[in-house]
């Protein structure tokens, strides 16, 4: 009921904004296979500081683009397995796979604290992670691994950061650009998406 008189009480050029930032999130999300929801999070709670009220938005709008993305890669695949000889899946299932196990438990975690902790520490917590992240493009230090125990190290981190606030892509990209093929990373993290959220 309070979302609900939450939502009622916005502006019509909250509304606008809003609609403009997932439009935008979408096009993020759809060329780079991922960022949608940490470039545009912030800016949904400069227009509304209620990171409960955007979460699930964003994680509707992320099932949505990552399932018609993945179907439609999945489609290409089957057409040329029937032109020619068989193609090799747009998705590395064996490395999701692996991968989902080392995040569960760390996911389930961060989903327990966004639910607990109170909601203008989420939002302090969602901006220090997004200035971290912008300081390690900036100075052209983003996030890689090449030692196992680093990549279990990052895909938990990942996983607890997605739990608490959806935005743990970077960390967990970062592992698997290393160790999924480029022609099947977008996908793979498309499917990722999707069960994740």
């Amino acid at each position: 009921m309070a979302l609900r008189e939450l939502m009622a009480d916005l502006l019509w050029y909250q509304y606008f904004f809003i609609g403009l930032i997932f439009v935008w999130s979408g096009f993020v999300r759809t060329s780079l296979g991922f960022g949608g929801a940490v470039l545009s999070l912030p800016f949904l709670l400069l227009v509304l500081n209620e990171p409960l009220v955007f979460l699930p938005l964003i994680a509707v709008h992320l099932m949505i683009f990552s399932s018609w993305i993945a179907w439609r890669g999945h489609r290409e695949v089957l057409v040329a397995d029937n032109a020619a000889q068989r193609a090799e899946s747009n998705i590395d299932w064996r490395y999701l796979i692996k991968a989902l196990k080392i995040m569960i438990i760390p996911k389930l975690i961060g989903v327990v604290g966004l639910l607990t902790l109170p909601s203008q520490l989420m939002t302090s917590i969602i901006f220090v992670i997004v200035i971290v992240y912008a300081i390690s493009y900036i100075f052209n230090k983003p996030f890689y691994s090449k030692n196992p125990y680093v990549d279990c190290i990052l895909l938990a981190l990942g996983g607890y950061v997605s739990g608490t606030s959806l935005i743990g892509a970077p960390l967990i990209v970062a592992v698997f650009a290393s160790h999924v093929a480029k022609h099947q990373l977008r996908d793979t993290l498309f499917v990722l998406w999707f069960i994740w959220y």
